[in-house]
C-alpha cells in the first residue's frame, strides 16, 4: 500500500553538483539530500519523503553569498538567478506533482541541458567536469579563499 504523507525538503541541483565559489551552499544541499536518503530508509512504512532539487530559483540567495573573501557578500543578484523559477511557481509545481501521486525521492525541476550534461559528467568522467569547474572559477575571477595572514613565528 502507498503512504498517505509525504514530507517534502527543498534541495537545490547544488545537492548533486558543487558549483565553484558556493561550497558552503553546497555542502548544505548535499547534507538536505544525503538526510533525505537516510529518512526515506528510516520512515518508509508511514511516509514518503521527497528532495525538491530545482535548477535556478529567482531569489536574492546570491545577494548574500560569501565570496570567499572573509566577511564579504557577493552583493547582487546573478543573472542566472534573475532568470530563474520564480518561487511561487516552483511550490505549484511541487504540489500538482506531490497531489498526482509522483512517488520520485527527488524531483528535479527547471533543471537545464548544461545542468543535465554536468550531473551527468560528474559520474561519468568526474575529472572533465572538475576541469570544467575550476577553468568556470577561474574565467570569474573570484579568489578561492582568502584567510588574513597569519604572522610567522620566529
Amino acid at each position: 500500500s502507498e503512504n498517505p504523507s509525504t514530507v517534502i525538503w527543498i534541495s537545490s541541483v547544488q545537492g548533486s553538483l558543487s558549483l565553484p565559489s558556493r561550497s558552503a551552499y553546497s555542502a548544505s544541499k548535499f547534507a538536505v539530500a544525503g538526510f533525505c536518503d537516510s529518512l526515506r530508509a528510516e520512515w518508509s512504512d508511514w511516509c514518503n519523503v521527497v528532495a525538491v532539487s530545482p535548477g535556478y530559483v529567482n531569489t536574492n540567495l546570491s545577494v548574500n553569498a560569501a565570496t570567499g573573501v572573509v566577511g564579504k557578500t557577493h552583493g547582487k543578484v546573478d543573472d542566472t538567478t534573475k532568470n530563474g523559477i520564480d518561487p511561487s511557481n516552483l511550490a505549484d509545481i511541487v504540489v500538482e506533482r506531490v497531489e498526482r501521486g509522483d512517488r520520485r525521492s527527488e524531483l528535479k525541476i527547471n533543471w537545464d541541458l548544461k545542468t543535465r550534461i554536468a550531473v551527468f559528467l560528474k559520474f561519468a568522467s568526474p575529472t572533465t567536469l572538475m576541469k570544467i569547474m575550476a577553468s568556470r572559477h577561474r574565467k570569474n575571477k573570484r579568489p578561492l579563499h582568502h584567510f588574513p595572514q597569519q604572522q610567522a613565528r620566529g
